[in-house]
């Protein structure tokens, strides 16, 4: 007896589960990419605003009450980090903490986002801010800013080798506002 000709359906549902896993992966991968994207959109949306707030305070700090508080104080204070993370910037009556002063390097902590007059920042990760500042322009009573004055702050390439701003020199950067991302997760 000859067994009947196959009509082709058994390659044809073959080819069609084919497609719809080739199709899942296709799209799986898309919304991880665009995950990603949307991540970096609010990352930079939060740095962007950081450094705007940032600016605004420095330009406008002999008008407020930090500025007030140290009369003498020009343009070009930045205000210290938040070392207890409620957002506001160590200070004591407008007078910063002894670690956020021109004694010392500047500190790094969380970026002050209260004290700036902001919601809270956080990166795509879902993690808040950072903030250095070099000591020589926070909103310490006592010493002026003028073009003599530099960052303390050493900044390399993502290579890690390549200086962007070298703080033994004259090109030291006073202030960096970091993303951190996510937390990474050691395995040792």
């Amino acid at each position: 007896v000859m067994p009947k000709s196959q009509s082709g359906i058994v390659l044809l549902v073959f080819l069609i589960a084919i497609a719809l896993v080739s199709a899942g992966i296709y799209l799986t991968s898309m919304s991880a990419q665009e995950t990603g994207v949307e991540r970096d959109k609010e990352t930079r949306k939060a740095l962007k605003l950081a450094r705007q707030a940032l600016l605004a305070y420095a330009a406008s700090y002999p008008d407020s009450p930090q500025g007030l508080a140290n009369p003498t104080q020009g343009p070009g204070n930045f205000p210290c980090p938040d070392e207890d993370f409620d957002g506001d910037s160590e200070t004591n009556d407008y007078v910063v903490s002894a670690q956020c002063n021109s004694a010392g390097v500047g500190v790094l902590s969380r970026f002050p986002w209260q004290e700036l007059g902001l919601e809270e920042l956080r990166d795509g990760d879902g993690e808040l801010l950072w903030y250095a500042v070099s000591s020589d322009f926070t909103n310490f009573t006592g010493g002026l800013i003028n073009t003599s004055t530099i960052g303390e702050i050493t900044l390399k390439d993502t290579d890690g080798v390549t200086l962007l701003h070298d703080a033994t020199g004259i090109d030291g950067a006073i202030a960096v506002i970091i993303a951190p991302g996510k937390p990474i997760v050691r395995e040792d």
